[in-house]
């Protein structure tokens, strides 16, 4: 029974996920509240997709470095792992801080996504680890940016990863009928981690409230006690060109030493 409820939870945790993107985190309840490290200010280069005036925060153990060609790396050092995104991809630690910030310098030019950020002033406290969004326009639908964000949780004891993704698979459409699951499995990346994927559609709105169908994909992997998950949302009609850089994102991730 107790597997079975953090199962449950987790499948709650993998909804929330999708749920950011529509702004409703403020109406959300929260049952995986954690106290929220106090944020730091560290300096990083300045060559990143957006302009930030000032020197952008960071979490305690959650660090953004932005190379020379622009790509973006994300680090998480307390569950020590590592990935890259491309340089069209602006990525942010859950800070509020940062969060209204990057909304107010892209008002301008990405009103949509401006909108959109808002819903991810309280990512931090739901134990999101990082929000991005790909800001090539040729990757986003009208009124809903393309977004990966990365939960980490406490992994269900008991399952196997392939049992622990055939089971939230199932979970997943009973929670939400409408929710067709596309495909979902296990494979290996190049860097040898063993991951769990599941790809599904679900109804969603725009920005202006229009009906749209939404395509997720979802990739877990264990570290220690912990499930990572690491969640592509986009509009489906621009499934294919998002979907094979989330791919390279994917494949980028490596574990570090503790």
């Amino acid at each position: 029974m107790m597997k079975s409820r953090k199962l449950v939870i987790l499948v709650l945790v993998v909804i929330l996920a999708f749920s950011f993107l529509a702004c409703s985190v403020n109406s959300l309840p929260n049952p995986f509240a954690t106290q929220t490290p106090t944020p730091t200010v560290i300096a990083l280069p300045t060559a990143i997709p957006v302009p930030f005036s000032t020197p952008i925060p960071a979490l305690a153990g959650l660090v953004i470095e932005v190379s020379s060609d622009n790509t973006t790396r994300f680090t998480d050092r307390e569950n020590n792992l590592t990935m890259l995104f491309p340089p069209t991809w602006m990525v942010l630690l859950p800070d509020p801080d940062q969060i209204d910030q990057a909304a107010e310098e892209i008002a301008n030019e990405n009103p949509d996504l401006a909108a959109v950020l808002g819903g991810f002033r309280y990512a931090g406290d739901y134990d999101f680890c990082c929000v991005a969004f790909d800001l090539d326009p040729d990757h986003n639908s009208p009124g809903f940016p393309t977004s990966v964000n990365i939960i980490a949780e406490e992994t269900p004891a008991g399952f196997s990863l392939g049992e622990m993704i055939e089971r939230i698979a199932q979970l997943l459409v009973q929670q939400n009928p409408d929710t067709e699951v596309m495909d979902s499995g296990t494979r290996e990346t190049a860097n040898n981690l063993e991951i769990g994927f599941i790809d599904l559609t679900m109804p969603s709105q725009t920005i202006s409230g229009e009906n749209i169908l939404a395509f997720m994909q979802q990739v877990y992997f264990q570290i220690g006690d912990k499930t990572i998950i690491v969640t592509l949302t986009i509009a489906e009609e621009v499934t294919e060109p998002a979907l094979t850089e989330f791919e390279g994102v994917v494949e980028s991730i490596e574990l570090l030493e503790p």
